[in-house]
């Protein structure tokens, strides 16, 4: 909530963007690892688009839809299965399956190889914090109206990741 009060929705729209496009590298090689070619195409187009004219990310000039593509989501299109649902201290719901592909995600991703080899690790702490207010931020009345509504609020949050994801690995066909 003060997120939302201290910083206006354009400025927020700027976050997301700059963080989404950070994330672009990795989720062009999760379209390619999951057969995506098309997609791996817009990824790369947009995160070109974005990173020149759109000042390293900042603005989405590019006019093609974001998508979002992780490990977890590569292991379940090559057949893994999710394995028990978890709710990770700090991150918040998982399965085993999407646990271990945060993990590998966080190695792979470029930008850690970069701030590694540098004295700014803590930069990254800092991306993901941002990312997780972020997130967070574009939730608060859904997350209220569940918390607010469910009977069971463990068995819908559940319900809610499962079909979520189920969703994301089968790109909303």
């Amino acid at each position: 909530k003060g997120y939302r009060a201290v910083l206006p929705q354009g400025g927020r729209d700027a976050v997301k963007n700059f963080l989404d496009n950070l994330k672009a590298p990795l989720v062009f090689a999760h379209d390619v690892a999951q057969g995506e070619m098309g997609r791996a195409g817009q990824t790369a187009k947009r995160f070109a688009m974005n990173s020149t004219v759109g000042i390293v990310g900042i603005f989405d000039v590019s006019g093609i839809e974001h998508h979002s593509e992780d490990l977890g989501q590569t292991l379940g299109v090559w057949g893994f299965d999710d394995g028990p649902y978890l709710v990770l201290p700090v991150i918040g719901p998982s399965v085993t399956r999407d646990t271990l592909g945060m993990v590998g995600d966080f190695y792979a991703d470029p930008v850690n190889w970069y701030l590694r080899g540098t004295d700014r690790m803590y930069l990254n702490w800092v991306r993901t914090g941002v990312r997780g207010v972020d997130t967070r931020e574009r939730n608060l009345e859904t997350l209220d109206d569940i918390e607010r509504t469910a009977i069971d609020l463990y068995a819908t949050y559940r319900s809610l990741y499962k079909q979520h994801r189920q969703t994301e690995i089968l790109n909303g066909k």
